[in-house]
């Protein structure tokens, strides 16, 4: 549906400032985690020390187990792991994985099933994205931001052909399930 110009950027004016919003609160944990006080980032911000910690410690703490991210991101991560897995990195991998996963997937049988992918259709050769889903339903990739668990659907282009990967994200970015899909088969979580 097209929205009358007016509507339109008010939309597209909302989508930014949820975007910035973002981007601040990532750029507040930064500057957190390389050592900076409450004290410079309020001086940054024009504010004291104690208005920047009230306005957001809490978001940094959450952040560490925080949904909000953005499409592009959560990409990004399902990419990583798919790509270790690939390279073998599997501990690192499994750094990345929920308790109840890693209780559920062994070390050795993300190995072993990766193992027999390539070997039915070749080296994975790219990685696209398909889409990124919260419960069922596609995220369009403009919305900055994606709350909740979600999953990643993805394409992996194999010298023999493609196959499908979904990854699972937690509310805190953990992954909680990594489903490998030839392509007769349909699968969900």
């Amino acid at each position: 549906m097209n929205q009358p110009e007016p509507l339109a950027r008010i939309r597209a004016s909302d989508d930014a400032f949820a975007a910035a919003r973002v981007d601040l609160a990532q750029s507040v944990t930064a500057a957190r985690e390389a050592g900076h006080t409450w004290a410079e980032i309020g001086d940054v911000l024009g504010m004291t020390r104690q208005a920047a910690f009230k306005r957001f410690a809490t978001s940094i703490r959450e952040a560490k187990v925080s949904s909000v991210r953005t499409t592009k991101a959560l990409f990004e991560a399902a990419e990583r792991a798919v790509r270790q897995l690939d390279s073998g990195q599997i501990a690192t991998l499994r750094k990345s994985l929920t308790p109840h996963a890693l209780d559920v997937i062994s070390e050795e049988a993300l190995r072993t099933a990766w193992a027999e992918t390539t070997a039915a259709i070749g080296p994975l050769r790219a990685v696209e994205l398909l889409t990124v889903e919260q419960s069922g339903v596609a995220v369009a990739e403009d919305v900055p931001m994606v709350k909740g668990p979600a999953v990643v659907c993805m394409a992996l282009v194999h010298q023999g052909g493609d196959w499908q990967a979904k990854v699972a994200f937690d509310d805190g970015d953990q992954i909680s399930g990594l489903l490998v899909i030839p392509p007769d088969v349909s699968g969900s979580f």
